[in-house]
């Protein structure tokens, strides 16, 4: 309740004063949730639903525009928590139009009442324009941040620095694809470091390193990731392929052994039980499983099966 009072007021600043837009606004740390924030915001609240109910019997535009902005705002204010973001900006799509209606609205009044001659028309029409160039430019400015993942991510760390791990997480995925490794691997070390449960940069951290032939290190991140979700079977899949690339293949079977009962139905993992096997000269494993794989539709199996037939 404490931040979705925090977000009525959040949002209204941002529909007038449109700055530091952000791609994800992370939760406020626990100590500020009933801090000097909420009195302010609780403030605001109390003196425009004040204001409306005072202009009610007069004017009842001032009510509906402010039901209609808190009533459709509601369901993504986060009274039930969805995701770690404290906000975020399509939220306002919705909700903005009554408040623009009422700004439009204000507008046209104002160019009817004092436009009673030429050089009115013209400061009117001048101190009307002005806003809407702004924002058209700022709206340019704001586009050009969503070019790539890179360029998307540096924006929120910039504006959050050493806060978000989700960011550091997905712009080392922007580098990785730009096969700027060494960045991605410095971007995940500090996802980690900012949260020590995220599974996904430990996850991703391991793959970075298993593809640059970092094997002793990507086991231990796929071990991680391990302990904070053991049923994430990619982390078992790529940490037995790391296992055997070091020649560890009773630990390399046990792993894709844990994957094979998590998806009993994935060919690939069954194709490389049966490679692991026929490494280590268990034929018949080696047989059992790629016609497992076969017949799950892995058709490389079959080119092992002729071999062992």
């Amino acid at each position: 309740l404490s931040l979705a009072a925090r977000a009525v007021v959040f949002y209204l600043a941002k529909l007038f004063l449109p700055l530091k837009l952000a791609p994800f606004y992370p939760l406020p740390p626990r100590g500020e949730v009933f801090g000097a924030a909420l009195l302010a915001a609780l403030a605001v609240i109390i003196a425009i639903s004040a204001f409306c109910a005072l202009k009610l019997r007069k004017n009842r535009l001032y009510a509906a525009v402010w039901a209609g902005f808190t009533v459709t705002l509601l369901p993504v204010i986060g009274i039930v928590q969805v995701g770690t973001q404290f906000a975020a900006d399509r939220y306002m799509y919705l909700p903005g139009i009554p408040v623009f209606i009422l700004v439009g609205a204000g507008c046209g009044l104002a160019y009817h009442r004092f436009a009673t001659n030429g050089v009115n028309k013209a400061a009117l029409t001048v101190a009307f324009a002005v806003p809407v160039l702004v924002l058209s430019a700022m709206t340019v400015r704001q586009e050009a941040v969503w070019k790539d993942s890179v360029t998307l991510w540096s924006h929120e760390i910039r504006l959050y620095p050493g806060k978000v791990a989700m960011a550091y997480n997905n712009r080392a995925l922007g580098y990785a694809k730009e096969k700027e490794y060494a960045k991605a691997l410095e971007d995940l070390d500090t996802a980690v470091s900012i949260d020590p449960a995220y599974k996904d940069a430990f996850y991703n951290r391991g793959f970075m390193r298993q593809n640059t032939g970092d094997c002793a290190r990507a086991v231990n991140d796929y071990t991680f990731a391990l302990l904070i979700d053991p049923g994430l079977t990619l982390a078992y899949i790529n940490r037995s392929i790391c296992h055997a690339v070091l020649k560890e293949y009773a630990e390399a079977i046990a792993d894709m052994r844990r994957a094979s009962a998590l998806e009993p139905g994935n060919a690939f993992v069954y194709f490389n039980l049966g490679r692991f096997y026929s490494d280590i000269g268990d034929t018949a494993s080696a047989v059992e499983n790629f016609k497992k794989a076969s017949g799950l539709g892995m058709r490389e199996a079959d080119g092992y099966l002729r071999m062992y037939r």
